[in-house]
Formats: C-alpha cells, structure tokens, sequence
C-alpha cells in the first residue's frame, strides 16, 4: 500500500498569492533564473586601462569597437566578425587634444559610422564630441556641441549622447543637459535635467 506525506503549505498573503498566480501564469517561477553564459576564452580586444569603448553593428554581420588610448589621445576602431573574431589590426582613426569619454557608435547600411563622445567643453563645461567616418575608416568631420553659456550657473551637457542612424539618411544624436541652478554647485552635477536631440544629415552636419 502506498503512502505519501502531507505538507502543508504556507499561507501567502492576498498581494503574495497574486504576484504568484501572475507569475505562474507568464511561466516566470520566482525560482527560475536564466541561462549562464561562459566568458569567451579571449579578449577581442586590448584596450589598456582606464578607458570607455563603444560598441555598434555593422550591417551584413560582425561589429566596430572604438574606444580611445588613455595616454595618446588616439581613438582606436577594431572592427569584429559576425563569429565575434577580431579582424586585425586594429586602426588609429584620429588624435584628439584631451581626454575623451567615448560613449556610442552608429553604424550606417553602407558602412559610414558616426562615434560620440563626452569631453571638457571651456570652463566648468562638458560637451559632446563627434567624429564621422566613411566605410573604410577615414575621418570626414569633427565636430562639437557645447553650450553657448560659459557661465558656471548656465546649462551644462552632462551625460552620455546616444546616436541612431535614420531610416532616410543622417543621424538622431541625443544627450542630456543639466541646469545648474546652485553656482556653487558641481557643473558636472546640475539639479536639474532635459533631453535634447539634433538631426545631423550624411555628412555630419546639423
């Protein structure tokens, strides 16, 4: 004759016992977690330390990694196969005159890409730095947005700029601006915050 064990379950509250059923009924057990991904045994890149890198598809597979040598000022693009192996070498593209954040590429459908980044812009200011590229990675403008108010207590650009490409050409660039209402307030941490976005067509330019 078989037998079994009761066990009584817990009693979960009212909110509880919904969370439960919702996540039951999406196939999401609070228990469940999802895969591990192992680390690749590589690196597809040596970057040195200290730096910021960005990272965009290119169409047709693989992607472009770009990122800038702390001690040179040189920005570095290496681009990566569609298997995630490094096509070397990886090119010097440009020698800017400080230190940059480099934050985001944008890779067009015939290979152009656009990368941004963050750099010092004047006193007490940040701004938001830019370079375009063609396909086979020679520079075709630098450019710079930075606010027009040198003063401390003025607008201040303070984050990271993401960049897209449009479906009819050019480029979305968007970053953030903080207003910094206390002068004696860190420029670099404004109270106050908004979004801007400019258009820039093929070639760069807005």
């Amino acid at each position: 004759m078989s037998s079994f064990v009761a066990r009584r379950r817990p009693c979960l509250s009212p909110v509880r016992a919904r969370v439960r059923s919702a996540l039951l009924v999406l196939g999401l057990a609070a228990s469940a977690a999802g895969p591990t991904l192992a680390l690749p045994p590589t690196p597809v890149a040596a970057i040195g330390p200290f730096v910021s890198f960005a990272l965009g598809g290119i169409p047709g597979g693989g992607y472009l990694l770009v990122w800038q040598d702390p001690l040179t000022f040189v920005v570095m693009a290496q681009r990566i196969s569609a298997a995630g192996f490094p096509v070397p070498p990886a090119k010097s593209v440009a020698t800017l005159d400080d230190s940059v954040l480099v934050q985001t590429v944008a890779v067009t459908a015939s290979g152009a890409w656009l990368v941004l980044w963050t750099q010092p812009a004047g006193a007490d200011q940040v701004g938001v730095g830019g370079a375009l590229f063609d396909a086979q990675d020679h520079l075709q403008r630098l450019f710079l947005i930075a606010d027009p108010l040198p003063d401390p207590g003025g607008r201040v650009i303070s984050s990271a700029p993401h960049a897209a490409v449009l479906p009819g050409g050019g480029f979305a660039v968007a970053f953030e601006v903080g207003i910094q209402e206390d002068p004696a307030g860190d420029p670099l941490r404004p109270s106050d915050r908004d979004v801007y976005a400019l258009r820039l067509d093929a070639g760069a330019n807005p």
